[in-house]
């Protein structure tokens, strides 16, 4: 059965994630990658309900977005995270961190 994860607003979000463990390494602040990451998330993410599939979808398409610097929504800027150079085990670890950041930050918001 899929649950239904509930997202709070978007500064609450931006907080949870900025200050999740995993996210919140000195290599990736001092890279961007955590701003980025948590702020794009939750543009996508604040004040929605999703399932559990629909977070890892997303996660996989706001990292793909960041890696490429274009908004595949809206066509728009996003910082370009792929200029960088990370090689693709970090960014699957930077993926999983968001996933299991998003998951963590609904549920924690739905025992409150």
């Amino acid at each position: 059965m899929n649950t239904t994860l509930h997202f709070p607003n978007e500064a609450a979000v931006i907080q949870y994630l900025r200050n999740y463990p995993e996210l919140k390494t000195e290599y990736y602040e001092e890279k961007g990658i955590t701003k980025a990451v948590a702020e794009l998330a939750a543009e996508r993410f604040a004040n929605s309900n999703k399932v559990e599939a629909g977070v890892k979808l997303g996660t996989a398409l706001l990292i793909y977005d960041l890696q490429k610097g274009i908004d595949g929504f809206t066509g728009k800027p996003l910082p370009d995270l792929g200029k960088l150079g990370l090689p693709p085990m970090v960014w699957t670890q930077i993926s999983t961190a968001t996933e299991e950041a998003l998951i963590n930050c609904a549920h924690s918001i739905t025992k409150r």
